[in-house]
């Protein structure tokens, strides 16, 4: 009786801070402007931007920056490298929560080509015949290189920011244990498997219990580039429609096969293309770091042709996927030292 009082009284409290802290992740204010889109579909939706216009110099003539990330990044995660281009190189960029992100809305179930939002964007900023240069961070480089596709006319060079091929991971671990084709899909079944079953468990415990705050809280905000807005930034992984579209998506993944899309797709000769790569990846593995750098490298000068127009090392220890929230002001000088 006296453990069932006590699992009474532990889900009564975790109830109740759930109620106070999930609340807490909505209270800041949007980084952006929503400005409503009319998508090929004829239906309207609001997408939520931040765009950044420096003084006119001799800057203001060059293309503006766009900067994509994949379905779970956004605005936020993009504001110290907006504000080094901005400040230091005089550089105007853009950025945007992707739908059903941050305080963009979703787009209709129905509608039959998912990247056709970002025509309608520029449209409705008055964007659309300006000159651009597209920056895809991760698997942003799928939206980055869409969207180049989409209108070469006006991308003037493409970026990848440590952009990878969907599937390194068990092509890595293919690689270390000598695996056959069939060991290492069944090792993606499993590990897709896993990471389904803890998207449930942050849906059906973690968000409403409020302990994603707990989970997700790093040691420090020291490298956001202002730590006065991190709690801000680590807000956007504690809310529900990031980790249902986490669950969706992971879903859809383990129904299909490995997307070959960056690997196997080129930008038009008009477009250069650039790369920026982590240099230590796997910094405690020597042969999967090899591997992580030659793939990644080997896909960015695949996807320019085999003409790749420059390339950036971000080489110290500490340099990981994140660089560009973590290190905004290294990723920034990168970007502009490339030329673009």
């Amino acid at each position: 009786m006296a453990l069932l009082k006590l699992i009474h009284w532990v889900f009564a409290i975790l109830f109740i801070a759930g109620a106070i802290i999930l609340p807490l992740q909505y209270r800041f204010p949007n980084a952006g402007i929503t400005v409503d889109i009319h998508i090929p579909s004829g239906q309207t939706r609001s997408l939520n931007y931040n765009c950044t216009t420096v003084a006119s110099g001799n800057t203001t003539h060059l293309p503006t920056i766009w900067l994509e990330a994949d379905a779970a990044h956004g605005i936020v995660d993009f504001l110290g490298l907006q504000h080094y281009l901005a400040v230091t190189h005089g550089r105007n960029s853009c950025s945007y929560d992707p739908p059903n992100f941050g305080w963009s809305e979703a787009l209709p179930s129905n509608l039959l080509n998912w990247f056709s939002y970002f025509g309608p964007l520029l449209e409705a900023l008055g964007q659309e015949d300006n000159d651009r240069v597209m920056v895809g961070w991760g698997d942003g480089a799928v939206n980055a290189l869409l969207h180049t596709i989409e209108d070469a006319l006006h991308t003037k060079a493409l970026v990848l920011l440590d952009a990878s091929p969907d599937g390194i991971e068990w092509f890595d671990t293919q690689r270390a244990n000598s695996w056959t084709q069939t060991q290492m899909l069944e090792y993606r079944k499993n590990d897709l498997a896993g990471r389904i079953t803890l998207a449930k468990i942050i849906l059906a415990l973690g968000i409403p219990w409020g302990l994603m705050p707990l989970l997700l809280t790093p040691s420090n905000y020291s490298a956001y580039f202002d730590p006065t807005l991190a709690p801000r930034f680590h807000a956007q992984g504690s809310k529900e429609p990031l980790w249902t579209y986490q669950y969706y998506a992971l879903l859809q993944q383990a129904a299909g096969q490995i997307d070959t899309y960056l690997a196997t797709t080129m930008v038009p000769a008009s477009v250069k293309t650039y790369a920026v790569i982590t240099n230590n990846s796997q910094p405690s593995d020597a042969a999967s770091n090899a591997f992580y750098r030659k793939t990644k490298l080997d896909m960015a000068n695949h996807i320019a042709g085999g003409n790749l127009s420059g390339l950036a090392w971000c080489a110290t220890s500490d340099c990981d996927l994140g660089f560009p929230v973590e290190k905004a002001e290294w990723t920034a000088n990168a970007i502009v030292s490339l030329g673009v």
